[in-house]
């Protein structure tokens, strides 16, 4: 065993810790030099360039109170249409809402803006 400051290493046969440590670190060194990004290296952007804003679907008769992200509220009757793997099982108020509760509705986005407003939604309504 040999100390180096206060690491302790340990020798096995010719070579130690200490030199193992040293060879990857110069193969790591190589990697680097090989791979390093200069100044000219254009990195992409994994962000889309508009920000998705959240869908917003408002039922009953009274106004829509809440926030709106500067988008239109959408309306089930107006903008929903059911998906293909929706069940016609289902008992729905509206399109996408179920009427007496034994079916769950799920909701994707059909169309965006180019503000990343929703223009519209599919709707999926299965039994629970």
């Amino acid at each position: 065993m040999y100390r180096i400051g206060s690491a302790r290493l340990l020798s096995s046969g010719s070579r130690t810790l200490l030199d193992s440590a040293i060879v990857k670190s110069q193969s790591v060194d190589q990697l680097n030099r090989k791979n390093s990004i200069t100044s000219n290296t254009a990195i992409r952007s994994m962000q889309p360039r508009t920000p998705i804003k959240p869908l917003i679907i408002h039922t009953g008769n009274d106004p829509y109170i809440g926030p709106t992200f500067n988008c239109k509220v959408l309306t089930p009757k107006k903008d929903g249409r059911p998906s293909l793997t929706n069940s016609k099982k289902c008992l729905l108020k509206e399109p996408g809402i179920s009427a007496d509760g034994k079916c769950r509705c799920t909701y994707v986005v059909s169309d965006r803006d180019s503000n990343g407003c929703a223009l519209g939604f599919l709707f999926t309504c299965l039994p629970k």
